[in-house]
């Protein structure tokens, strides 16, 4: 094998696996939540066409917050993408909704930092997907598991949140 054959080899095989594990994880969704993640995906390869606004969350976070509401004429749904400071950690909400600003999915991304207001803090990562079916929701860990036995205030503190949001905006 050449080194020209190699490289390719290289390159093309991570791209090729992680479609591979990210298709056996949609393999397991249900219907509902694999059309929650594709306003998701969608909205990553779209995000062009969206205009945004952006506002202050002041009043939900008391160490400061930031929203930025994505609609778009042409796409029927809307994303709320959010950033919320503490002192030692920060928390991503990213809520997907249809056009009349019903939630379908949220991304929670939490940051803990080992240290408050540091510079040199080690971070600690995780994310969690929240699907909307019905009148529950599922839990998903960052490689699209289902979480077994999920918080069950969750879907609560998720509506309040998105609910304020969605009104302040």
């Amino acid at each position: 094998m050449t080194n020209q054959m190699l490289k390719i080899l290289l390159f093309i095989l991570p791209i090729f696996l992680s479609h591979v594990v990210c298709s056996q994880n949609q393999a397991g969704l249900s219907k509902q939540s694999r059309k929650n993640f594709q306003l998701m995906d969608d909205f990553e390869k779209n995000k062009t066409l969206f205009k945004h606004d952006s506002f202050d969350l002041s009043e939900i976070s008391v160490d400061g917050g930031k929203a930025i509401a994505y609609h778009s004429e042409k796409l029927k749904y809307k994303v709320f993408d959010l950033m919320l400071s503490g002192e030692t950690e920060k928390i991503h909400y990213v809520f997907y909704a249809d056009k009349n600003s019903t939630l379908k999915l949220t991304k929670q991304t939490e940051y803990q930092y080992d240290k408050p207001r540091a510079t040199d803090n080690t971070i600690k990562e995780r994310i969690t997907y929240y699907s909307i079916e019905k009148h529950s929701y599922k839990a998903f860990d960052a490689e699209r598991n289902q979480i077994k036995e999920p918080d069950p205030d969750k879907k609560n503190k998720i509506d309040k949140l998105f609910e304020k949001v969605v009104n302040k905006k």
